[in-house]
């Protein structure tokens, strides 16, 4: 999953070096802030070290400058495995008057390859003079094991790799990066109640990512939203045929899903895409954003969480009659919301009759409203929608066009936090060719103001109104034209 840039400085008998009497290592993770990397080391000591005795101790920290190291192994097991295992990568030479013990030095010309090939055999591992392990903490996000003896070591990661470390002084390592990481995406911005989202999950996967890692995807959505859990599939790069999904451990149960995959050489430095669909409930709220979670794991290492958020809307609509006062319910007038040929219908909350949610699965397809009464009007998206008053109250007039109301989505350039700007605003016209009512930059308003006034109903220019007058005008023209010609034969 990563590499490790590896501290291997060549063996020689002889070494200038500036020494302490035992060595920390640490090794810096590299990853994403808000990532987990959980990699586990285990080291092995290969060779030991001493320094000579022409070093320059500091009596205060203890340690040595302007001496000289040599690498050594004094055990029979040590040095059958690392004979066994040689292959010409080092010179193991007999120190004279020291029964046992063999200096080590590195053969010229030999590679980083070499050596980790013969440090790294097993049974030289198991001849190793110590061995241990430590884990990356990630508060820190450092591992650190201190109290080395000096000397030459083995590391190994949980994730497969190795490195060859000397440590006559503090050797601190920092992570090459190569981390799979996973983005998630949606399809739309804004939504109605009942509309259908699709959601992308895609996971990139380097090169260095073994074949045979498990990786699990987990998916949160907000409870306002229903999965439709047979629509989950996977592909690489998002073509072909679908890969094999298990079913994961699910790090917490409000989880919708945690879909495992195992790496393959195909998937090797390209993405793995997961798609799925949702559906927006009547339980949607005002103003809402759905924050929907996911991020990816294996056995040492989990993503930072990506997250999208989906918003819903809503408008207030307050109706007024003229001469009544307070909220009367003689007065009462009846709406119809549409867009385009859909005429919206709503179910009103069962804590709040002035609530109603837009739900296509069923309810009123009338809004109903008295005197002085502000209602809420939510589940919807952006967009233009026509607002048309079906009834009033007797002795008032019903509008004769339809309102124009328009809701617009305030979160598409940033998707700024509902918690500090409105995610949106409306504005409304009473008249296809009227002025906009609640327009202007950073509006916060959400009202929609509907006022009818008392008297007889007009008919409107050019309808059926003026027709009929047209037609009785005429009847009597010709009525009064009869009458005066009846009238002048009579006095004729």
């Amino acid at each position: 999953m990563k590499k490790l840039v590896s501290i291997v400085l060549a063996l020689a008998l002889v070494l200038a070096v500036a020494v302490a009497s035992a060595a920390t290592l640490t090794i810096d993770s590299k990853a994403p802030e808000g990532a987990i990397d959980k990699t586990t080391y285990t080291y092995y000591q290969i060779f030991k070290a001493t320094i000579g005795s022409d070093a320059t101790v500091n009596a205060n920290d203890g340690t040595s400058t302007g001496g000289t190291a040599s690498y050594y192994i004094d055990s029979a097991a040590m040095y059958t495995a690392l004979t066994a295992a040689n292959n010409g990568v080092f010179t193991i030479t007999a120190v004279p008057g020291v029964d046992g013990r063999y200096n080590v030095t590195l053969v010229d010309g030999k590679t980083i390859d070499d050596i980790l090939t013969v440090i790294s055999n097993s049974a030289v591992k198991a001849a190793a003079f110590s061995t241990g392990s430590f884990v990356m903490d990630k508060s820190t996000r450092k591992a650190v094991k201190s109290d080395l003896d000096l000397g030459y070591y083995l590391i190994e990661s949980s994730v497969g790799t190795t490195l060859a470390v000397q440590t006559l002084s503090d050797v601190e390592i920092k992570e090459k990066n190569d981390y799979f990481t996973d983005v998630k995406t949606e399809d739309t911005a804004n939504v109605s109640v009942g509309d259908t989202v699709t959601y992308t999950i895609t996971i990139t996967i380097p090169g260095t990512v073994a074949v045979g890692d498990e990786i699990t995807v987990h998916d949160t959505l907000d409870d306002r939203l229903a999965i439709n859990a047979n629509s989950i599939v996977a592909k690489i790069d998002n073509a072909g045929d679908a890969i094999e999904l298990n079913d994961g451990t699910k790090k917490a149960e409000t989880e919708d899903f945690a879909k495992k995959f195992t790496v393959t050489a195909a998937m090797q430095g390209h993405t793995v895409v997961f798609t799925y669909t949702a559906t927006v409930l009547n339980t949607a709220l005002t103003d809402t954003k759905f924050i929907n979670t996911s991020f990816a794991n294996d056995d040492n290492y989990e993503t930072v969480p990506t997250q999208v958020k989906t918003y819903t809307f809503d408008f207030d609509l307050l109706k007024t009659f003229t001469g009544a006062t307070g909220e009367d319910t003689n007065y009462t007038a009846t709406f119809e919301l549409s867009q385009g040929s859909t005429v919206f219908k709503f179910v009103q909350d069962a804590s709040d009759a002035k609530k109603y949610t837009q739900d296509p699965t069923g309810g009123v397809s009338v809004l109903t409203i008295h005197n002085n009464e502000t209602i809420n009007v939510k589940g919807l998206k952006a967009g233009v929608y026509t607002l048309t008053e079906k009834s009033t109250s007797a002795g008032y007039n019903l509008l004769t066009e339809p309102i124009t109301v328009e809701i617009i989505d305030d979160t598409l350039d940033d998707k700024k936090s509902v918690d500090t700007v409105p995610a949106h605003h409306v504005r409304y016209k009473l008249t296809a060719d009227g002025s906009w009512v609640g327009d202007g930059e950073n509006s916060t308003n959400n009202l929609v103001s509907v006022e009818n006034n008392s008297g007889t109903t007009l008919p409107s220019t050019g309808g059926i109104g003026t027709t009929i007058f047209y037609i009785v005008g005429g009847i009597l023209l010709v009525g009064a034209a009869i009458i005066l010609v009846s009238r002048r034969k009579a006095h004729e």
